[in-house]
């Protein structure tokens, strides 16, 4: 947390855009959760703005059958040495299918777990980025993911 600047932004554009240090901790607990890796190439400076190409890797991606995610951009802003802001966007192409696959599962889980689900939604039932959350969701869709194999659900 020490890298971002105290108001600095982290935003997956059209997902969702996290502001503060409270709420990116929050969304950094969640990869960790979803033992998130990434991996940056292609890097361009200009001024305070890096620009590069963002490939991310986690077991909630591995659960929908998805490898690797390849970011359509990611632009890093500086203010001195801190992190100011982080957007990346990911390629429509790769949105729709995780989308749908995504809205399958949620299918899946409400009519299977869905007192767990209901544990990892605010009361407007939007998703809580946290750790814990993280962990549960790629529970869930492993179990998801492993019935759609059996043929089981």
């Amino acid at each position: 947390m020490e890298l971002f600047t105290d108001d600095g932004v982290f935003e997956i554009s059209g997902y969702f855009r996290m502001a503060g240090k409270p709420e990116i901790r929050r969304i950094l607990g969640y990869d960790v959760g979803v033992n998130a890796r990434l991996r940056i190439s292609d890097c361009v400076v200009n001024d305070s703005t890096v620009t590069c190409k963002l490939f991310e890797r986690n077991d909630r991606l591995s659960a929908l059958g998805i490898d690797e995610l390849a970011f359509q951009s990611c632009q890093m802003e500086f203010a001195g040495p801190l992190l100011a802001r982080i957007t990346a966007v990911v390629p429509p192409t790769m949105a729709a299918g995780v989308g749908d696959r995504w809205k399958a599962f949620v299918a899946w889980a409400e009519r299977y777990h869905k007192a767990t689900l209901q544990d990892c939604v605010d009361a407007e039932n939007r998703f809580i980025y946290n750790e814990m959350n993280g962990r549960t969701v790629v529970s869930l869709m492993t179990a998801w993911a492993d019935s759609q194999r059996s043929g089981a659900a």
